[in-house]
């Protein structure tokens, strides 16, 4: 099992355990045995949603890597499509493109590991 496995896993015995106290029972048995089935299985799906979510991931990643290995000038521009949030005729660089999708990916993996520090109280910074 690897650390988020882990983590998630520990997180959901102390939701268990929080549940069952709340319904008076004993934690070791009765409403925590009770959903340990339904929850395994959605365990197991979040396993394999979260393998091909990374393995398209890693095509994109791939694909990327190629186009822009194909580029002959990072300097090459291209038309923008049109859309409320960019200027009309806008036209971008392949390395503003390229810097942009690194931007993008490193403030969303900030996001998450903003809500991964609010799951399990650890701060990787500071």
């Amino acid at each position: 099992m690897n650390t988020l496995d882990t983590m998630l896993q520990d997180e959901l015995n102390r939701l268990l355990d929080r549940i069952a106290v709340r319904a008076g029972e004993d934690t070791s048995a009765g409403l925590k045995s009770d959903l340990r089935a339904p929850i395994e299985r959605c365990e197991d799906r979040l396993t394999v949603l979260r393998a091909a979510l990374l393995d398209g991931y890693a095509e994109i990643a791939r694909t990327t890597d190629e186009l822009v290995a194909s580029l002959a000038d990072l300097d090459q521009s291209h038309p923008l499509p049109e859309a409320p949030w960019f200027e009309p005729g806008a036209h971008w660089s392949a390395r503003r493109a390229v810097l942009h999708i690194i931007a993008e990916t490193s403030q969303h993996a900030g996001h998450a590991d903003i809500i991964r520090e609010a799951i399990d109280g650890a701060k990787t910074m500071g």
